[in-house]
């Protein structure tokens, strides 16, 4: 710190009260500074108008900056075996393998795959996972094929192995890399 310039410490503190309050008011969420704003801004401010979108970008992605829990020594698997349907999809949570600092659930998206065939298939929406205060939710990847896609979450910490009453909440509302205009949500409730 030999050459940071303590004149502006307080602005610096300043711009990471505002990041946390900004997060309070979104409730974590993603919210997207519609692009007039940020030219309007720019110009208004004298910056540079990639920069400023560049700014919003980076605020919109503090998840990818979290540390990531690797799941370490396999334990178990926990069935749970619940799904729910909306419009013409059907979600699937089948199991949750458990590892000693974590646990990975796997979200099943099932439809009618008959368009897929001719290249016509549903664009199929991208999820985040809440599972309430205390548990990390990091999606971790997917695959898909015809009729059929899952996504991989890894959750810390480990979930409990008596998962009675855990409420697993979906939600295509939230992600830095999709820009979706459709929302889709649902839970799926352990029983």
């Amino acid at each position: 710190m030999d050459n940071y310039d303590e004149r502006i410490r307080q602005l610096d503190e300043q711009f990471c009260s505002l990041l946390k309050e900004r997060k309070a008011l979104t409730e974590n969420r993603m919210v997207e500074l519609p692009e007039e704003v940020m030219i309007e801004w720019a110009e208004a401010y004298g910056l540079h108008v990639d920069y400023v979108k560049s700014l919003f970008n980076i605020i919109q992605m503090e998840d990818q900056f979290r540390p990531r829990v690797e799941p370490l020594n396999f334990r178990k698997y926990v069935p749970v075996m619940q799904s729910v349907e909306t419009e013409d999809y059907l979600y699937s949570v089948t199991f949750i393998r458990q590892y000693e600092n974590a646990s990975v659930v796997q979200l099943h998206v099932n439809w009618d795959g008959t368009d897929d065939r001719r290249g016509e298939g549903p664009n199929y929406p991208y999820f985040s996972l809440a599972i309430g205060e205390g548990y990390d939710c990091r999606e971790e990847g997917g695959s898909g094929t015809t009729g059929h896609a899952t996504q991989e979450f890894v959750v810390s910490p480990a979930l409990p192995d008596d998962l009675s009453g855990t409420e697993f909440k979906f939600s295509t509302v939230g992600s830095p890399f999709f820009n979706q205009s459709h929302v889709v949500e649902f839970n799926i409730r352990t029983k």
